[in-house]
C-alpha cells in the first residue's frame, strides 16, 4: 500500500510526534508499503537514516514558524503556501490512505484532512484540554471531523480531548518502543549499573506538563528512605540550582533524536527513570490495524 504520513511539527528540533511519525514510518516500510511523510521544514538525511528511510521519502511544507502550543513551542505552518505543497503531495502520492497527526490542529494536517479525498487515519496526541487554536479551527471548520475514518490517541487524556473538541471516540493506543533496541542487561547489584539509586530525568525541564516539579516535590520523601539517591537531568531549560539535583543541560539535535547515546559525562541511568514523549520512537512493533481505516 502507499501510505502518506503527515506530521504538524518541523524535525528541526526533537519531539515525541516528529518521533512517533519517523518510527510508524520506518515501520510500514520494513513491512513492504510505500512511504511518504510531509512535514513543516526539513528533516535531515541522517535523521530519516535512523528509521530506515531516505530522503525521498520526505517532502517539505515550507519553513517552519515557531507558536506557542500544547505547553511547548511548536514548529509548525499553515495558510495558502503550505496547502499548495500539501496539495501538491497529496495528488503526486496516490495514496491508500492518509495519516494524520494531530488533525483538528490549525496545521498542514487539518489542510490534508480538507484537501484529501482518500481513507484517513488520524492521531490525536494532545493532552492540553484547553486550547483556543482548536476551538477555532473547530468552530471555522465543523465538519471537517467527518472526514476521519478512524481514529486513534496516544493516551486516555488524549482520547478525552478529542472527543470533547470533535466528538471522536478514538481507540487508544501508547506509543510504540521497540524493545529489541533496548536490550536488558542483568543487575549484577541492588542498583543497575552502581553502587546506589540514580533517577535520571529526561526532558524539557522548564515545561510544567513534563513533570520536574512533581519530582523535585518527591525527592525529599524518596531520601527519606534512599539518603544516597543520585539525581540526573539531562533537556534543555532555564539556568537554575536545586539541591542534590546535577543538570548536564540538553542534547543537540542530532543527538536527541532517535538512536542517539546519552553524554558521556553521564553513568549509565539506573533504575528510575522519567523520559518525556521523545524518547518513544522507535520500530513500532504494531500490526496494520493500528492504521488502517475502519
Amino acid at each position: 500500500m502507499r501510505v502518506g504520513l503527515v506530521c504538524p511539527y518541523s524535525f528541526a528540533r526533537p519531539g515525541g510526534v516528529q518521533n512517533h511519525v519517523l518510527g510508524l514510518g520506518g515501520w510500514l516500510k520494513e513491512q513492504g508499503h510505500d512511504v511518504s511523510i510531509i512535514a513543516p521544514g526539513q528533516a535531515s538525511r541522517s535523521l530519516l537514516a535512523e528509521t530506515g528511510l531516505v530522503p525521498s521519502e520526505f517532502v517539505s511544507a515550507g519553513r517552519a514558524v515557531p507558536v506557542t502550543f500544547n505547553g511547548s513551542v511548536a514548529r509548525i505552518n499553515f495558510g495558502v503556501g503550505p496547502a499548495l505543497k500539501v496539495k501538491k503531495w497529496l495528488d503526486q502520492g496516490n495514496f491508500d490512505v492518509v495519516h494524520l497527526h494531530e488533525p483538528i490542529a490549525p496545521t498542514i494536517c487539518l489542510l490534508a484532512l480538507y484537501l484529501t479525498d482518500r481513507p484517513v487515519t488520524a492521531t490525536f496526541h494532545t493532552a492540553t484540554p484547553e486550547l483556543t487554536a482548536i476551538r477555532f479551527a473547530n468552530r471555522v471548520l465543523p465538519r471537517m471531523v467527518s472526514r476521519i475514518d478512524a481514529a486513534i490517541a496516544v493516551s486516555s487524556e488524549a482520547a478525552d480531548v478529542a472527543h470533547h473538541y470533535s466528538g471522536v471516540n478514538p481507540v487508544v493506543i501508547g506509543n510504540g518502543i521497540h524493545l529489541a533496541d533496548y536490550p536488558l542487561v542483568r543487575a549484577t547489584s541492588r542498583w543497575r549499573g552502581g553502587e546506589h539509586p540514580l533517577i535520571t530525568f529526561l526532558g524539557r525541564y522548564d515545561e510544567p506538563r513534563k513533570g520536574f516539579e512533581v519530582l523535585t516535590a518527591a525527592l525529599p520523601l524518596v531520601r527519606a528512605t534512599y539518603p544516597d539517591l543520585e539525581v540526573v537531568v539531562i533537556g534543555s531549560g532555564t539556568a537554575r540550582s536545586v539541591e542534590g539535583v546535577r543538570f548536564l543541560g540538553g542534547w543537540t539535535t542530532r543527538n536527541a533524536m532517535p538512536g542517539s547515546a546519552a553524554p558521556t559525562s553521564t553513568s549509565p541511568p539506573r533504575p528510575a527513570v522519567r523520559v518525556s514523549a521523545s524518547c518513544c520512537w522507535r520500530r513500532w512493533p504494531v500490526g496494520p490495524r493500528w492504521w488502517l481505516p475502519t
